[in-house]
């Protein structure tokens, strides 16, 4: 029930409550019918939140709240919006074999908020995707993908979950729909380093090494360490290119 999932108390698992994706202005929303229910899929797939849509999220306040309980506060919560700013096809075409692709560009206003104290943004960026696909529909796909993994590796980023005794071979706690057999990454850690301007400490990705992913299940994956070395716990840096094993397989590296 949405009650007892607002109320893990006892679960490190976090939840998302989602507001309804809007559209700006020119944008045919008819062509990403459907996002919504996409988006709390990818994210409920990945069992690190627990999604539920405004809806429901009041029901269960109401309902909480008959039963003398505030679920609100078992655990961080976080609303998250979006908004289609703009879509466009370019005009530009790829050709592989009798398919033809046709390029759109597609611009997301994303923002999450803590709903607990303090309320501030915890994501505040725009999103432009950019790719060639054989339909609207397809970089509808390509949309839930991007936001999910803007959403996702904010607070659960991919983590090399175990290390074996080979020191080689990683256990990732990402699976398919997000990885891919045949990518690269750069593996390290984050430290905090102090802007000299600002004062500001701001976390800092510190490389320790590169691994290519080998093997893809549900929910985990196996890469080999092909230089460095790296502990449990270390996380992956995600490239802004997409690396060809990615696109093959279908998924929109962020």
């Amino acid at each position: 029930s949405v009650v007892g999932v607002m109320g893990q108390s006892n679960s490190k698992r976090k939840w998302l409550v989602l507001d309804p994706i809007t559209y700006g202005r020119g944008v045919q929303s008819i062509s990403f019918s459907g996002i919504d229910g996409l988006l709390r899929t990818k994210l409920t797939e990945t069992r690190k939140y627990s999604v539920i849509d405004k809806d429901a999220a009041k029901t269960a306040l109401v309902e909480n709240a008959l039963n003398g309980s505030d679920g609100v506060r078992h655990g961080a919560g976080y609303s998250v919006r979006g908004e289609v700013v703009d879509t466009k096809r370019t005009g530009k075409i790829l050709r592989k074999g009798q398919e033809v692709y046709h390029e759109y560009i597609v611009t997301v206003s994303l923002r999450v908020n803590r709903l607990e104290p303090p309320q501030e943004a915890y994501i505040g960026k725009t999103v432009r995707i950019q790719e060639f696909v054989l339909s609207e529909k397809d970089m509808l796909l390509y949309v839930v993908d991007q936001l999910a993994r803007e959403i996702l590796f904010k607070e659960f980023p991919i983590r090399v979950a175990r290390v074996d005794a080979d020191e080689k071979t990683l256990t990732l706690n990402y699976g398919d729909g997000f990885l891919a057999v045949g990518a690269t990454y750069d593996v390290g850690k984050y430290e905090m380093e102090e802007d000299p301007d600002t004062g500001i400490e701001e976390a800092i990705f510190i490389k320790k090494g590169v691994c290519q992913i080998t093997e893809v299940s549900e929910r985990r994956a196996t890469a080999v360490l092909i230089g460095g070395s790296v502990k449990k716990g270390y996380v992956l840096s995600q490239s802004k290119a997409q690396s060809k094993a990615e696109k093959d397989a279908g998924i929109v590296a962020s």
